[in-house]
């Protein structure tokens, strides 16, 4: 059975609707997200918008302080520090850096009504 696109989007928006920032990592986050956190690259904020066509995204920049990475993995949390944690996922292409700079990731949030 399938659920409506209605109701994948509803599911979408509730499971990221307290989701505020986005943390860095150079591996698989584990369990509770505390693992891998890149070194140095404070969280950053983020505004996912409500669903539609299945999915959620937002594009946002991590600031690099210098050589780094590589950087494989985001995760999603309720709060700037601490806060709950709420996923996280696989960063392809994996990027790592020579000196200071950007670092712009999209993050997608999908469902499917299939």
């Amino acid at each position: 059975m399938a659920f409506t696109q209605a109701r994948v989007h509803a599911a979408i928006d509730a499971a990221v609707g307290t989701v505020t920032h986005v943390q860095l990592h150079t591996g698989d986050p584990g369990g509770s997200g505390t693992s891998a956190v890149a070194s140095g690259v404070d969280r950053v904020a983020i505004d996912l918008p409500a669903a539609s066509g299945g999915q959620t995204e937002e594009t946002v920049t991590f600031t690099i302080p210098g050589a780094g990475g590589p950087y494989t993995h985001v995760s999603l949390w309720t709060a700037s520090t601490g806060g709950t944690y709420c996923g996280s996922g696989v960063l392809d292409p994996q990027e790592s850096f020579a000196g200071a700079g950007t670092l712009d990731v999209t993050v997608t949030v999908t469902g499917s009504s299939s």
